[in-house]
Order: C-alpha cells, then sequence, then structure tokens
C-alpha cells in the first residue's frame, strides 16, 4: 500500500467507519443510551491547499460526513465546530477544526 493510500484509509476511511459505528452502538433505538461523537477534521478541509491535496481531501470528507448526518439540527456554534444533533438517536456528532501552530522545532 502506498503512502497516499494509508494516508486515505487512516484519515477519512476509518473517521467513516467509526462515525457509522457509533450510530448503530449509540442510538437509543439500538438500546445505547445516545452521546456525541467528534470528528477531527482540519482548518485545511474548509480551504484548498497545494502543499498536500491529499490530506485536505481526506478533511473535506470528514466535513462533508458530518454535515450530511444533518437530519433535524445544524448549528454553527464556533467557526471551529459544526454540531450536528441526531434526533431519533440522541446522538450528537461534531467536527472539530484544528489549525497549525508555529513552533521553534
Amino acid at each position: 500500500m502506498s503512502h497516499y493510500e494509508c494516508d486515505v484509509w487512516l484519515l477519512q476511511n476509518a473517521v467513516v467507519r467509526g462515525t457509522l459505528l457509533a450510530l448503530q452502538y449509540m442510538g437509543k433505538d439500538e438500546g445505547g443510551k445516545g452521546g456525541v461523537v467528534v470528528n477531527i477534521a482540519s482548518v485545511l478541509g474548509l480551504i484548498p491547499f497545494e502543499g498536500s491535496p491529499v490530506y485536505v481531501a481526506t478533511k473535506h470528507v470528514v466535513i462533508g460526513l458530518t454535515r450530511s448526518f444533518e437530519f433535524r439540527q445544524i448549528a454553527f456554534e464556533k467557526p471551529s465546530e459544526i454540531s450536528i444533533t441526531i434526533g431519533r438517536d440522541l446522538i450528537e456528532i461534531l467536527s472539530l477544526f484544528p489549525t497549525y501552530e508555529y513552533t521553534d522545532g
């Protein structure tokens, strides 16, 4: 498996799989107690960036996945967070958008 295929698998497929598993096991209609899913995107998922196109594409997927679970409610509470509550399951799905930090190292 190439480097970019590993990136796609980890940064994209794992988030999709984890979110779907959370809906399956946390949903009240399945005996769960509801809860919160936090998907980590990136500020680069909001803008194009030529330096790392595969990474940026996977973060766009995370944001699109979270937004696509909009069944009943979506609230942009902060610029760095998308919050969606799926009413029937009482599961909240969040995407966080960390940014880069300059360091001395």
